[in-house]
């Protein structure tokens, strides 16, 4: 998110988060380029250093195939078709030729797009450009990253490049994502009023002639979050993708949805459609839609993974020889229920969610059921003392790994899922954030120290089959 304090919960009913939220990089805290040339190959895993052109680099490349693979198709938006290795063919592909020299930075640059997968992708939700400067991150060996910025920022000044609002911070990320032969996915955001949809649109079709690279999209983050105004309004939030939609033809696509399984919309609260007399945020939104069908949706994770983490059995399995009835529903699973019928053939993708580390104690319900080993410890922040719940390196994978092998099958239509985050910041470990999602341990600024990959980054880079 991008946005001041608020007060929510991406935790069950009975948990309270008090977070200041700084851009992506703050959720939840309390308290490199490239040349251009042919389209072929991108370098990843390991050496992770190529550009998408016809270089190569150390580590595993992914050649840009075509053929027969799945296609993304929406209303006006036309179709993107890939292959078994991955990047778009046609209209959709990623060009040689290098791009325009960027505004701020004056680097010619061209991001890698992959296709559709046919089994599940994972990728990392973080916005600091940091991410791609850790010397870890090119072993993580992910090719796809979320990063949340103003709507407007194409139409932004430069700015301060430590300023995660501004323009030179967002292609100072890019510039990294590229380096690292990483696709961008671009949430929007406001970081004040809500703009019309005329002005999204203004804004949408400047960032597209900006960057004509970019080619994944969400219209907005969360619109059904309260920490928004847009949450009042869900037919200006339909209006927005049916807006950046429209500008695509057929060498984008724009994810409808991005909602969060937020706690106070009816629709994550029931297991059947919701009633028309009491139509949730997600249901108003889609009739606003109208005609249009979506092809790929998104959806934040949070309750479902942070439910796990709290009591160690969540919602999988319900169904089937051993399945435990009693267990409450996935929301994910209610979320997948609206998209039935005409709906039903969109692709999901869980963008923004992730397991915690630790997380501040007058934050979570600390008498869920957990092994002895987690217990409140009490540490410097921001001047104070506050008590931590640290689940440690080990529940932190364990969390990792429901989401990954129970959560993301949940439904056969879930393709990717961005973890969220890489790695947490802070200037003096005092600081550092108390909800820590984080891959690696922060980056400390004090002492320059870019962290240590967790058990959970051990299980990220080494998941099979991981595209």
């Amino acid at each position: 998110m991008i946005r001041g304090s608020f007060a929510s919960s991406r935790l069950p009913v009975q948990i309270s988060l008090r977070c200041v939220v700084v851009g992506t990089v703050g959720l939840l805290a309390c308290g490199e380029q490239s040349g251009g040339g042919t389209a072929g190959t991108a370098a990843s895993g390991a050496g992770g250093s190529g550009g998408w052109g016809s270089g190569s680099a150390s580590g595993t490349s992914t050649s840009a195939s075509t053929g027969s693979g799945a296609s993304i198709a929406s209303g006006a938006g036309g179709s993107i078709s890939t292959g078994s290795g991955g990047a778009p063919s046609g209209a959709g592909g990623s060009g040689g030729s290098g791009g325009a020299p960027l505004a701020c930075t004056g680097i010619a640059t061209e991001p890698p797009v992959f296709g559709v997968e046919d089994r599940l992708a994972i990728g990392v939700s973080d916005s600091t450009p940091k991410t791609f400067q850790n010397p870890s991150f090119p072993g993580l060996g992910v090719r796809h990253a979320r990063t949340v910025r103003p709507f407007d920022v194409a139409l932004r000044d430069c700015g301060d490049p430590a300023d995660i609002h501004s323009r030179a911070n967002w292609e100072a990320w890019l510039n990294g994502a590229i380096a690292n032969g990483v696709e961008p996915f671009v949430v929007f955001v406001s970081t004040g009023p809500y703009p019309t949809p005329d002005e999204f649109e203004q804004a949408f079709v400047a960032f597209r002639a900006a960057y004509p690279g970019v080619r994944r999209f969400a219209a907005w983050n969360e619109p059904n979050s309260s920490a928004y105004e847009v949450h009042e309004h869900p037919e200006v939030a339909a209006a927005y993708w049916l807006r950046a939609n429209q500008h695509c033809n057929g060498d984008c696509v724009v994810a409808a949805g991005e909602m969060m399984d937020w706690p106070g919309d009816p629709a994550f609260h029931q297991e059947v459609p919701i009633a028309k007399d009491s139509p949730s945020y997600a249901a108003r939104y889609m009739a606003h839609l109208g005609d249009a069908r979506p092809a790929l949706w998104s959806f934040h994770a949070w309750h479902d993974v942070a439910a796990y983490q709290q009591n160690g059995a969540h919602c999988l399995p319900q169904e089937g020889p051993g399945g435990d009835p009693s267990l409450p529903p996935c929301r994910i699973r209610w979320f997948g229920h609206l998209l039935r019928g005409s709906w039903s053939k969109a692709t999901i993708w869980l963008t923004e969610q992730g397991p915690y580390w630790q997380i501040g104690c007058e934050d979570w319900n600390v008498t869920a059921k957990f092994a002895d080993s987690h217990t409140c410890t009490d540490i410097p922040h921001l001047g104070t003392t506050a008590p931590v719940f640290v689940f440690g390196e080990e529940w932190q994978k364990k969390t990792a790994q429901f989401l990954l092998n129970d959560l993301a099958s949940a439904d056969a239509r879930i393709t990717r899922v961005y973890l969220y985050d890489f790695q947490a910041e802070c200037s003096v470990v005092e600081n550092c954030k108390l909800g820590d999602t984080g891959l690696v341990s922060p980056w400390v600024a004090s002492t320059n120290d870019p962290g240590t990959p967790r058990e959970v980054y051990g299980l990220v880079a080494g998941w099979p089959g991981k595209k």
